[in-house]
């Protein structure tokens, strides 16, 4: 009998994945003609793969904005838009999914700081965008930005690290315990099988979408992004590397003589504290008032040693803006006129 039971089990389990992966295959297909609508798109061959590219070029300007997105970001080319919108009159605009997110191919090469500076480098001279560049990195990109900038430094115009933590962070941190590689790649797995459709829901695919500016129509296209290509062999290459990548760029100079700006985003103080995040905490916590104070006391005290670590360094402007991580999704006007008044003064 209990033998039954556990073929039924497992035959129920492989009906399950075989059908959901059948009907993700055939929703990817409808859903990669909708994409299509994204305005702007190059696809870039490299090597053996091809990479998606979003360009807005302006026959007046004399430099190009970059911006580099975070890990597992597959829908930065949307998202980043009403940001990077207030820059097109005076800048060539780039953003590129890197391998293994959006509508770029996946792959199995290792994702090193080497590795993903010269994809940019690569994509950027395809689609005609010469330096020199203006970075936009967020999160862990900004790894990426700073070995762009000890490499090619002549290429590399400013830097604006969108909370973004520390190389020394990365460093300190050390390398990602095998557990949370397993379950990235046990999320890789799960979303190549379609179960992602079925199990995560939106909020935690696109965040509080009622906090955001984005239409319905872009949310539908971000959620087709994401199912397209988010956790990846590409995406956990990254995470495997983030340790050695950011000791690489340590053991040169980060004293970089181009100008840069470190936004961070408080979420524990300020105006999207108090709309937003409070009521969180409250409802994660049960209402108890001390762990949310130890929380917002943790947090408070991590970004201020972050900022020491920036401050240490040359040519390095801060400023805080009350936010979420994703701080361009639910700022952009904030973002963007900080930014705008920084390459204002660093012309």
């Amino acid at each position: 009998m209990k033998k039954k039971i556990l073929t039924g089990i497992v035959v129920g389990v492989v009906c399950l994945l075989v059908c959901s992966k059948v009907n993700h295959e055939i929703r990817l297909m409808h859903e990669s003609e909708e994409l299509q609508k994204l305005e702007t798109s190059k696809m870039v061959e490299v090597g053996d793969g091809i990479v998606h590219a979003v360009v807005k070029e302006n026959l007046y300007a004399e430099d190009t904005i970059v911006f580099l997105h975070g890990l597992g970001m597959g829908d930065t080319t949307i998202t980043a838009g009403p940001m990077l919108r207030a820059f097109e009159t005076e800048h060539n605009l780039f953003i590129m999914d890197r391998y293994g997110n959006g509508l770029s191919s996946d792959t199995k090469e290792p994702q090193t700081v080497d590795c993903i500076v010269e994809l940019y480098r690569s994509v950027l001279k395809q689609t005609s965008q010469t330096a020199p560049y203006v970075l936009i990195a967020h999160s862990i990109s900004g790894i990426y930005a700073t070995y762009w900038a000890q490499q090619y430094p002549e290429e590399i115009k400013a830097i604006i690290y969108l909370d973004a933590d520390p190389i020394e962070c990365y460093v300190q941190e050390g390398k990602i315990d095998k557990l949370s590689l397993f379950m990235g790649k046990c999320q890789y797995v799960l979303a190549n099988m379609g179960l992602q459709r079925i199990f995560t829901s939106e909020e935690t695919l696109l965040g509080q979408v009622e906090n955001q500016v984005f239409t319905e129509e872009q949310n539908l296209l971000r959620k087709y992004l994401i199912y397209h290509n988010t956790f990846s062999n590409a995406t956990c290459s990254e995470m495997n590397w983030y340790y050695e990548n950011a000791q690489t760029v340590l053991n040169e100079n980060i004293n970089l003589q181009v100008p840069q700006l470190y936004i961070v985003a408080n979420d524990v103080q300020g105006e999207y504290y108090n709309e937003i995040y409070a009521s969180v905490l409250y409802e994660r916590y049960d209402g108890d008032e001390e762990k949310i104070q130890e929380k917002r006391d943790s947090r408070i005290q991590m970004m201020e040693e972050k900022k020491e670590y920036m401050r240490s360094r040359s040519n390095m402007e801060i400023v805080e803006i009350s936010g979420p991580h994703c701080l361009y999704e639910y700022n952009p006007k904030g973002v963007a006129d900080v930014i705008a008044a920084f390459i204002e003064v660093n012309e």
